[in-house]
Order: structure tokens, then sequence, then C-alpha cells
């Protein structure tokens, strides 16, 4: 292909969230400039993600095997394949990068978080399977990404697209009061979000896992509602708390979760930016939700009993969220998140002037049009 023209098509293809939040930025701004075609093909949870940012899309079933995505990709005429990358033992992604790489269509992948690299692009014999891009959120990761075997050439820090709509949601935000009322939160009560993740499932469950952090979600939610019970308690005053399942995590899971003195409500359909916007305190794991609160100008924790490995998370850098790694510290710095009325307003000022510029989505569709215009 010797330059682009206005029939070039993008093959867009998301499983997980995280990829589909970070890709939804994208798929507007392409649509919105015209400058090139976008098919946008969803399996799992991108398809409640993109259906919720009023994106067009088709869906592609789990059970679609190789032949079927080298037909789909010839089919939509495809000139890139652009592509989030998942976690989920599916990993489509993968399949279908496979088949781009035998048709001969370029390939980019976005990358929405500061973890799992190696797995997000390995096959079964353990070997990277790369496309020609990779748009990474920082130098953070580009830097862990190198030191993990991959192609300094092959990465692009551009942001992180899913970021760069969170300074208009906060600026906007008026509901507050309206979504306590829907959740039980009298206007004298603290409202305490639990931003759930499925750690087992992902990480592992216990020692044995490669990948075990050293705690599963039910261990950290166990901790914080013994916390919060006893803080209502000595502090007498009521607190709610929200449970948010992720959206891979089955809601049941959350139903023998029960509490001497605080309210536990779980809700799923209020918007979790809106959600953590209108709580005084949230709290998560290594939630992206967790970094994304920085930008929402909200106050965070991010609990993680027991960690042996590195926090993934990157609030270091960011320095905003605060984060607990001993179950006997949690209690303490909970309290003085929620009642520590100095705290929170020295940590509100900082979070006044944390921004991102909101242009990440704009520099990874520069690079699919530089992508375009090149021969592979």
């Amino acid at each position: 292909m010797s330059g682009m023209t206005a029939a070039a098509r993008v093959f867009v293809i998301a499983g997980d969230p995280g990829g589909a939040s970070a890709l939804a930025g994208v798929i507007e701004w392409l649509r919105q400039e015209g400058q090139a075609e976008v098919a946008a093909f969803a399996y799992r949870q991108a398809a409640s993600i993109w259906k919720s940012r009023g994106l067009a899309f088709d869906l592609v079933p789990d059970d679609i095997f190789r032949q079927q995505s080298k037909d789909l990709l010839a089919a939509s005429r495809a000139a890139l394949l652009l592509l989030g990358t998942s976690v989920n033992g599916l990993d489509l992604e993968k399949l279908f990068l496979e088949s781009a790489g035998e048709l001969g269509i370029r390939s980019l992948a976005v990358l929405d978080y500061w973890s799992n690299y190696r797995f997000r692009f390995a096959q079964k014999d353990g070997e990277l399977l790369l496309p020609d891009k990779i748009a990474v959120m920082d130098a953070r990761a580009c830097r862990e990404m190198v030191a993990e075997g991959f192609p300094e050439e092959r990465l692009v820090v551009t942001g992180q697209p899913a970021f760069d709509r969170l300074r208009a949601l906060r600026d906007a935000f008026s509901d507050a009061g309206e979504i306590r009322r829907r959740v039980g939160a009298a206007p004298d009560a603290k409202l305490v979000v639990f931003a759930s993740q499925p750690i087992g499932e992902v990480y592992g469950r216990d020692e044995t896992a490669p990948g075990w952090l050293g705690y599963v979600e039910s261990d950290v939610l166990d901790l914080l509602v013994a916390s919060l019970d006893r803080i209502a308690e000595h502090q007498n005053v009521p607190i709610v708390l929200v449970i948010r399942p992720h959206p891979r995590e089955d809601a049941a899971k959350f139903s023998s979760v029960r509490a001497r003195r605080i309210r536990i409500v779980l809700e799923q359909d209020v918007d979790a930016y809106q959600l953590a916007m209108a709580s005084d305190l949230l709290v998560g794991m290594n939630s992206i939700l967790l970094l994304e609160a920085c930008y929402l100008g909200v106050i965070a924790l991010s609990l993680q009993p027991g960690l042996v490995k590195a926090d993934c998370l990157p609030t270091k850098s960011v320095g905003q969220t605060q984060a607990v790694y001993r179950r006997n510290e949690a209690e303490t710095a909970i309290e003085s998140l929620l009642f520590d009325e100095e705290r929170r307003q020295r940590q509100r000022a900082e979070l006044l002037g944390f921004a991102v510029d909101g242009l990440a989505s704009r520099r990874v569709a520069e690079l699919i049009y530089g992508m375009l215009q090149s021969t592979k």
C-alpha cells in the first residue's frame, strides 16, 4: 500500500473492559475525522463498554476459529488491525493478530495498563506474538516492557486514551446528591465505594500460581468491611459501603458479604466514574479506576494486604493514590482518609491541579494514519 485513501479501513477488535475503554476514544476520534473507515468488533465485556459509549460495532463469537478470523479481516477490506489486549483466557486479539500477519495486514495494539505485558502477547509456547507497533501509556511502561524483552522500536508512548475525557467528566459532574440518595447514603453518612476486581482469576488464588499477589479480592473486602464496622462504631457515624463489581465479575459472589454496623449496597448500574465522584472514599486494589480517581478529584486508597510482588498500580509516579500493604495498617489509613478533614482538604487541593492533556486518542490516531501511509 503506497498511501492512505478515504477508503482505508481500520479493523478494531477488543474483549476485556480495559482494552475496550482505551480504544473507545480512538474509535470516536477516527470516525469523527473521517480519514479512515472503522469496522469495530467486540467480544465479551467490550460489547457493554462500547454500547455504553454509543459506538456502533459487531459481535464476534467466542468460538470463532482461525479461518473465520482471516475471512472476516479479508471481507472487511482491512488495511490495519487495531486491537486492545486481553487477559481473559480466550484472548481473541491474538487470533486476529496472527491472521493479520498471514494476510500482510499491519497491526497496532493499544496497551491500557501497567501489568502482564508478556502475557498479553505470549503464545502457548511462551514466544511473543507482536504487532507492528504498540501504543503505551508512558515512559515507565516502555522501560518495563523493554526490560521484559519487547523491542523498543515497536513501542510508542501515546498516553492512555481512556483518560482523555476524565477532566471534562469531573468539571461537569453535579449529581452527587442524587447518586448518594440512590445508594441510601444520608447527608450525614460516609460513602465508601469498593472497586472490586477478579484478582484470583487474573493473578491466581494461592502461592502456586506464577502471578500470585499475596491476596485475593475476598481478603481485601473482608478486611475493608471489618475495618469500617469498627470505625463506624467508635466514630458513631453511619457508613455505607457500595460494592462495585468489575465487569468480569458475577455479582452473585458478593451475596454472602455481611457487616455488623455498616450498610452494604451492591451497585452495578450507576456509572463507575459518577459513583466514585459521589463517594467520600474510593477503595480498590490495583484497579485502573484508582488511577482515574486522581483525574476525577476523588480521594482513593489502594488496599493490597500481603502484597508479595511490586505494585503495578502507578500510584508512586502520580503521587496521589494512597496505598496500604499491611493488614494492621488498613483501619488507621481508612479512618484518616474518611475523618481527618485537614488531610482530606490537602488531598483535594493537590487533586485540583491533576490532569492529563486529553490528547492520547489523537496521538494514537496520528500513529494509525502514519502506519496507513507507509508500506509494511
